[in-house]
């Protein structure tokens, strides 16, 4: 009965989470007589079509444009410093979440739109600052004073918050855009077989990310009252030079060696 209520309800729903998690599982997508890789791979396809159909819907776009509203006057009482963000080229936020399309996305799980973890920006903040900025100065090493002050300890936790990124609601229209990894030693991947030259490369389509994001990041202590020349102020901008950095430098997400996860500063 469940599969027979989402059947029922295809190509009318305004949640591309809901559609890649769920709809991607009717069985009328894999009845094709086609070989089993190019079987899936127009599934792939025809799931990813349809989930940047749902995400720049103006309907699903209308309710996320009150929610962001709500977002940011929140932040703005806890005294958040916030600072937009653009993607250079294409974000791949969350490839290992469990899908039943293999490569997972990271979407919003009430309004299925892109979203960066905060934990996924406190991570390459505390990365970054030990492995770059500790080198120059021994204060923001792992041991050092100022890393323990912004990112906690084993026995204190730390002074910063890092929320999660939410996408400009400008930029819904276009923001899922569909990529392919080919991987050549399938086999190998799967433990059955050695690595060898004889595997056939067989393309997986993923979807990656693009568009304008908001941080949102506050010290303990921040008051919308305090501006940057308060000590709660100073570490709140200080905390957001090291987020951007290391977000134009590092990028956030997945196959970032290749490129994927830098985001620069918009205006």
């Amino acid at each position: 009965m469940p599969r027979l209520a989402l059947q029922n309800t295809k190509g009318h729903s305004t949640h591309a989470g809901l559609w890649l998690s769920s709809f991607s599982k009717l069985p009328q997508h894999h009845r094709l007589p086609l070989p089993r890789e190019m079987k899936e791979q127009q599934a792939r396809d025809r799931h990813d079509a349809q989930a940047q159909s749902i995400a720049s819907a103006e309907r699903a776009a209308d309710v996320y444009r009150q929610a962001f509203s709500r977002w940011q006057q929140m932040h703005s009482s806890l005294g958040s410093i916030w600072q937009p963000v653009q993607t250079r080229g294409s974000i791949a936020i969350g490839l290992g979440i469990e899908s039943p399309l293999e490569v997972g996305l990271r979407l919003h799980h009430t309004y299925g739109v892109p979203v960066i973890p905060g934990s996924a920006l406190k991570g390459l903040s505390a990365f970054y600052c030990q492995r770059v900025w500790g080198t120059k100065d021994s204060a923001f090493g792992s041991h050092g004073a100022h890393y323990q002050f912004l990112f906690g300890t084993e026995d204190q936790a730390g002074m910063l918050t890092f929320d999660d990124a939410w996408i400009d609601p400008a930029s819904l229209k276009g923001c899922l855009v569909s990529d392919v990894l080919t991987p050549h030693q399938r086999k190998y991947y799967g433990g059955s077989a050695p690595p060898s030259d004889t595997d056939d490369p067989v393309p997986i389509s993923f979807l990656t990310v693009k568009g304008k994001f908001w941080l949102a990041l506050r010290c303990e202590g921040a008051d919308p009252a305090l501006d940057a020349r308060s000590i709660a102020g100073s570490w709140q901008t200080l905390a957001k030079q090291l987020l951007l950095e290391a977000l134009e430098k590092e990028g956030v997400g997945g196959k970032t060696r290749s490129g994927y996860g830098r985001l620069k500063v918009s205006p």
